[in-house]
């Protein structure tokens, strides 16, 4: 489903085997010839079917951008362009792909072509100022639902980027990176989130060169700080000036410098009563398991927030202290669905406490402790927990653990047979005929205490009658009963 774009060979000898009729991702790779690239694009733009468009590692000129107006042209569907370190005429490119009147230019049709995914990517500070203009464009951001940067801000593009955020009304997922970026772009891209009203999904990641470096960390986190800060201003601000409720539900923290300002601006939104936060990710993917600083203070927090399902501390260091007061912590929950808590340092005396406070976890689904150094003891703990708890789902334990198994028998159970006892007020005594009613139809009885009893006979293809013993059916029904509810998903089955 995939094509690469590299030499005049490779595109010759993909038509001839592929044909590319039913091609979902182009790839322009490579810094070859432009015009090579070019002219085997246009052909091949007009028989696929492609919705990915990815270019990457290619010097961007005035024939490029050409090129992939005339490729978008013919795009009837949404699609989705990725821009990977390229260099060159970026700043250009990112225009034609916003602007809906770009056919004067660049000959490419703007009522054809929707662009709703944008992803950029590179290390290098790069201007990316058109893309600020773009999305404050009524017109040009109508289709836009996507955005990721992953590359250094200038001031210059924060503060136009800021400016697009803002008067973008079709924007739904945002991911931006904040490393090194200055307190004056990081005020900028703040001054924009406050007044958005339809991102749903903001992703604010620590990556890059400058990731590494922890002399940029404080930096780092006073702009985290700055901008957690403006989204309590703003789901404020959605709730009295708008009809609709804060849009904002997903919040990913990644690799952040999450310490002693990070924590009190994030534990600041989940108090808030405006809060309609579903899923938080507060996680790090270092190579070194980090302590998160000012833990207290964020479970307080999770302890009155009244709308999260989901939570993710993957990366964090949890002590057995950390671990107890978590579970402590989310036992007030009546909406949690999932924990991960994955990489996070849990040994065999925190998993024991884990497993001591998960019955409190009434309404988890899932719960996610990979890549964790607990043994057989937590392990074994866990399963125990997980008998008693009829609504989880999932389980992972870390990999090839002997456990897995076994709580992913009792997984199925709440699956099949529990899921059916939990969801249906019937008395117990009525089960046996419930689980009997396709092996035996229930007449009036006999005086001689018998029924009849109907199976289908495969060899003669037709249905035989039988008379047993009514006393002898009900202990086959009871003993019915305990079977498929054993077996799980059986029951659903029948």
């Amino acid at each position: 489903t995939s094509h690469h774009i590299t030499s005049q060979h490779c595109i010759d000898q993909a038509i001839n085997q592929l044909h590319l009729m039913f091609c979902q991702m182009l790839f322009l790779t490579g810094d070859g010839d432009s015009h090579a690239i070019v002219n085997r694009l246009s052909k091949l733009s007009r028989n696929s079917t492609f919705t990915e468009l990815y270019i990457s590692s290619i010097k961007i000129d005035d024939i490029i951008i050409q090129a992939v107006g005339r490729t978008l042209q013919y795009k009837r569907f949404p699609v989705g362009v990725h821009i990977a370190h390229c260099t060159g005429m970026i700043n250009e490119l990112v225009e034609l792909l916003l602007s809906s009147s770009s056919s004067s230019t660049h000959g490419s049709s703007g009522d054809n072509h929707k662009v709703q995914k944008l992803t950029m990517l590179g290390d290098h500070e790069v201007d990316f100022t058109a893309l600020g203009r773009g999305l404050a464009h009524k017109t040009n951001n109508a289709s836009l639902k996507k955005l990721a940067i992953q590359a250094p801000l200038s001031e210059a593009t924060a503060r136009s980027l800021g400016q697009g955020i803002r008067t973008c009304k079709t924007l739904q997922d945002l991911s931006l990176s904040i490393s090194g970026i200055t307190e004056s772009a990081a005020t900028a891209l703040a001054n924009g989130l406050q007044k958005n009203v339809s991102i749903q999904t903001l992703k604010l990641i620590r990556s890059g060169a400058k990731f590494m470096q922890k002399g940029d960390e404080e930096q780092d986190e006073r702009n985290l700080s700055a901008i957690l800060k403006a989204l309590k201003k703003q789901q404020k601000y959605q709730f009295r000036h708008t009809v609709a409720p804060p849009s904002l539900r997903k919040l990913v923290l990644q690799n952040s410098a999450c310490r002693t300002a990070g924590i009190p601006a994030l534990a600041g939104i989940l108090r808030s009563r405006y809060c309609r936060l579903t899923q938080l990710e507060v996680t790090n993917y270092r190579y070194r398991t980090e302590v998160l600083q000012d833990l207290p203070i964020l479970l307080d927090a999770l302890q009155v927030n009244e709308s999260l399902r989901k939570l993710s501390l993957s990366g964090h260091y949890l002590s057995e202290q950390d671990t107890s007061n978590l579970a402590c912590s989310l036992s007030t929950s009546e909406l949690l669905e999932e924990l991960c808590i994955t990489n996070s340092g849990i040994n065999d005396t925190s998993a024991c406490i884990l497993a001591m406070w998960l019955y409190e976890l009434s309404s988890l689904k899932r719960l996610l402790l990979k890549d964790n150094p607990f043994g057989s003891v937590g392990a074994r703990e866990i399963c125990e927990a997980v008998k008693l708890h009829w609504e989880l789902e999932e389980v992972l334990l870390p990999l090839q653990h002997k456990w897995q198994s076994m709580i992913e028998f009792h997984l199925l159970l709440n699956a099949g047979g529990r899921r059916l006892l939990r969801d249906h007020d019937i008395p117990a005594s009525i089960w046996p005929q419930v689980f009997a009613r396709d092996m035996c139809n229930w007449e009036s009885a006999p005086p001689n205490n018998t029924i009849r009893h109907h199976s289908y006979d495969n060899n003669n293809n037709n249905w035989q009658s039988s008379t047993i013993q009514k006393d002898d059916e009900i202990k086959s029904a009871q003993s019915d009963i305990i079977y498929h509810l054993l077996q799980g998903p059986a029951t659903l089955y029948r």
